[in-house]
């Protein structure tokens, strides 16, 4: 089945499942909205996708990202083992628990100025490093930076992807300046709890503002929590969160 019509059978699906969790949920922000794809498909917008607001064919449409917290995770680490004692020297559960640990999360650039980083640069980054890219990652170098950090168990990362059919920024008109600043005072944020737990609530937040910060628009956040294991091939997927969902942000 082509993408786009498997991704508008499961937004037409999950329209009530994710109104009777609001409904269900208690009084607070709504639940959030995991997206979990191949890494060939991680240029998706996902957060920019527009889902009917109810699962009648003439509902009106809304932008998923500005109603709740949208994250995308790679389907392809399914098959990793589940976090636990014996997993600490997992790169994935290793990184995730120094980002948790972090007292501030640190952006460090895959890409621009400088030729993308390379496999041993990046392996080499502190636990508390998140990359960020501007570039395309559907191709090219910005899909294999991309693609590298991912298979070396960096769990958080954020980059742009081309939503709308808008063009990707030019790195030398500004634009994507503009998206480094955004995110580095996103990733400075303190508070009384890990910043990494808040990140995807605060992001929603930034998108559902009025007016939207611009450099929101076409962001991807990444963030694929090794704690909480995606469904297995033979589960089904669209169902009511239960608990893990109550605490994902």
């Amino acid at each position: 089945m082509p993408f786009a019509r498997a991704r508008e059978q499961a937004l037409l699906a999950l329209a009530g499942v994710l109104a009777g969790a609001d409904a269900a949920r208690p009084a607070g922000d709504p639940v959030p909205l995991e997206v979990a794809l191949p890494g060939s498909l991680f240029g998706a917008a996902v957060a920019e996708w527009e889902m009917r607001e109810d699962h009648r064919p003439s509902s009106p449409r809304s932008v998923v990202g500005a109603d709740r917290p949208v994250v995308l995770r790679d389907i392809e680490r399914r098959l990793a083992p589940v976090v636990g004692d014996e997993g600490a020297a997992d790169p994935w559960a290793r990184r995730w628990q120094g980002l948790l640990s972090a007292p501030r999360l640190t952006p460090v650039r895959l890409a621009e100025p400088h030729a993308p980083l390379g496999r041993q640069q990046l392996s080499a980054l502190p636990d508390g490093t998140v990359p960020v890219l501007c570039r395309d990652v559907s191709a090219g170098t910005g899909g294999d930076a991309v693609q590298r950090a991912a298979g070396l168990g960096f769990p958080v990362a954020l980059w742009r992807a081309d939503g709308h059919g808008e063009p990707h920024p030019d790195p030398a008109a500004g634009h994507c300046e503009e998206f480094h600043d955004g995110v580095a005072g996103l990733l400075s944020a303190v508070g009384p709890d890990p910043a990494v737990l808040s990140l995807p609530r605060r992001v929603w937040r930034l998108r559902a503002g009025e007016p939207r910060a611009a450099w929101t628009r076409g962001l991807v956040l990444f963030y694929d929590d090794p704690r909480h294991p995606l469904p297995r091939a033979a589960e089904k997927p669209l169902q009511q969160p239960g608990r893990r969902d109550r605490n994902a942000s």
